[in-house]
């Protein structure tokens, strides 16, 4: 008699299955802050059509997501694929240093921080700036991009210092001198030399203001010299003596 030979369904699926289902799964991870990631999945071998698992493919959060497919004959495959966390914020800080004194210029410092290093800076000029607002922008490694405005102020006006002489108008007497300030940034600090009981002579005066700017004057004072008077005596031919001064 024949052996009749039963498959049992075990081997059935073996047959079915042997061929290679697999699953790729490629992540797409969050270039800038508060990007979230994304996963494509790609079935092969086995029995299309295929039927993926229903885990989130995109808006994805940091972390590991698991993915399967089924195959029309039922087989399955799996796989994981992980999103990192987005980088922290990009940001740029500029911090402007403004002109003091009259004829001066200003500059920006630039700094940034978080996103994803190289950084690669726009190029609006950073020194030598006149009066105006100035827009800086940096870009880091992963493309993202923040920006920053900075305002620089005018120059005060130009700081000057007059000094005005009053002469004394007798010998004996001494002068004095008037200064005044203007322009630059008040406060003012005057040097220390002397504006009263001056003797002839030129003096030299300096003025700082608020922001350390100076400026200089001098003046000149002339005490008038002495008077003289001589006086003499002639004897005249009658006995009587006749003078003159002279000055």
């Amino acid at each position: 008699s024949r052996r009749r030979h039963t498959r049992s369904l075990c081997d059935w699926s073996s047959d079915v299955c042997s061929s290679d289902l697999t699953i790729s799964a490629t992540a797409t991870q969050p270039l800038c802050f508060g990007q979230t990631g994304s996963v494509s999945r790609t079935a092969s071998g086995g029995t299309a059509p295929y039927t993926y698992s229903a885990t989130a493919t995109t808006n994805l959060s940091a972390g590991t997501y698991t993915y399967s497919v089924t195959d029309a004959n039922g087989c399955t495959a799996s796989t994981t694929a992980t999103i990192n966390a987005a980088p922290t914020q990009l940001t740029i800080s500029a911090t402007a240093t403004q002109p003091l004194c009259f004829g001066q210029t200003g500059s920006v410092n630039r700094s940034a921080s978080g996103g994803t290093a190289p950084y690669t800076y726009s190029a609006t000029a950073t020194t030598n700036l006149s009066a105006g607002t100035y827009t800086y922008s940096v870009t880091d490694a992963n493309g993202c991009t923040a920006s920053i405005s900075k305002t620089i102020n005018a120059a005060p006006s130009l700081l000057t210092l007059s000094a005005i002489a009053t002469n004394p108008n007798c010998n004996g007497q001494l002068g004095s001198v008037t200064r005044t300030a203007s322009g630059g940034t008040a406060p003012y600090t005057y040097n220390s030399t002397a504006t009263s009981n001056l003797a002839s002579g030129t003096y030299s005066y300096s003025v700082t203001d608020a922001n350390g700017c100076t400026a200089y004057a001098s003046a000149t004072i002339v005490v008038p010299t002495a008077i003289s008077v001589s006086t003499s005596t002639t004897a005249s031919g009658c006995g009587v003596s006749t003078g003159s001064a002279t000055a």
